[in-house]
Formats: C-alpha cells, structure tokens, sequence
C-alpha cells in the first residue's frame, strides 16, 4: 500500500493535489505527509465521516467499522472534510484543474462510485487513482468496472503484491 504511494508521487514529480477519500485512522496520510515532506507542490486534502461505515461491507466489516467516533486524525499540513463525500465534494474544487492523485479506500461500492462520477470530468490525462480493496468485487471493483464501462480509460502502473490493491494512471 505505501509503495504504491510513494511510487504515484514519484510519477507526478512532487507537484500534485492528493485526495484520500476514505482516511479512518490517518495512517495513509501521515506516510503521505512523510513521502512528500520536501515537496511545497503538493497539496493535501482528507475526505470522511470518521463515524465509519454508513452501511455493512462485507464479512466482519460492519456498519460503524472503522469509525473515529467522529474524531478527526491530528496529521499536520491536511485539510480534512468532515462528513459525507456528497457533502463535503462536489468535483467543482479549484484545486481539480492540477495534476491529481485520488486514493480511493472509501470501502463501499455507493461511497466510490459517487467520488468516480464526481470526478470524472476533472480528470486529465497522467492523473493517478489508487483503489485499496480491489480484492472484494462487488464494492471498489464494481464501481471502477462501472465507471471504465462508461469510457474512463486507465492503465495499471502497479499493484500490491496480493492483488489487494492498485495504482492506475487515467489516459486521455
């Protein structure tokens, strides 16, 4: 998971705006904050309820995992957007016109395929989407397979060593 974090930020040479819908914990954050230190091109933005999941996912991943008890990580140099993606995103954000880097780890099919409609047409050739649970396929992978249904083209650039997760480059 963190090499493919370090390897999209590489690829986008330290000048980017990174989108994390899905942050929970912070953990992906903070390593971000860490790969990207040295870097005063990158721009950081939070997305989620930290009240956990709104619906069940799957196995033992149930309502209210992964919650915060709406306490927000304390991850310097972030903005986070507490709340809903419908709430909180709106795919207008000034920032979309630079080069992005979406991590897509909200987990449900509902949550990703909003963020994938929604950003869709701010996305621009050599942007990068990272999706974490690619693994289960009626959540994340529904709604990428949805979404590349309906003509988003990207290419894998890399993934987990498990399959669980990838990084893929949007093409034009």
């Amino acid at each position: 998971r963190f090499d493919l974090l370090e390897i999209g930020s590489k690829l986008l040479e330290f000048d980017f705006v990174y989108l994390e819908f899905g942050v929970a914990w912070g953990d992906s954050m903070r390593r971000m904050v860490e790969i990207t230190v040295d870097s005063n091109q990158v721009e950081l933005h939070g997305f989620d309820t930290f009240d956990g999941l709104h619906e069940p996912h799957h196995g033992d991943i149930t309502e209210g995992s992964f919650t915060q008890n709406g306490n927000v990580p304390d991850v310097p140099g972030v903005v986070f957007h507490k709340g809903f993606f419908t709430e909180t995103f709106s795919g207008t954000e000034g920032y979309l016109r630079r080069p992005l880097f979406v991590m897509c780890d909200a987990d449900l099919f509902s949550s990703t395929s909003y963020i994938l409609s929604t950003i869709r047409t701010s996305l621009k050739e050599g942007d990068l989407l990272y999706f974490d649970d690619l693994h289960i396929p009626n959540q994340e992978r529904l709604a990428l397979d949805l979404e590349m249904r309906k003509g988003l083209k990207l290419r894998l650039i890399a993934r987990s060593s498990e399959g669980r997760s990838g990084l893929f480059k949007v093409l034009a």
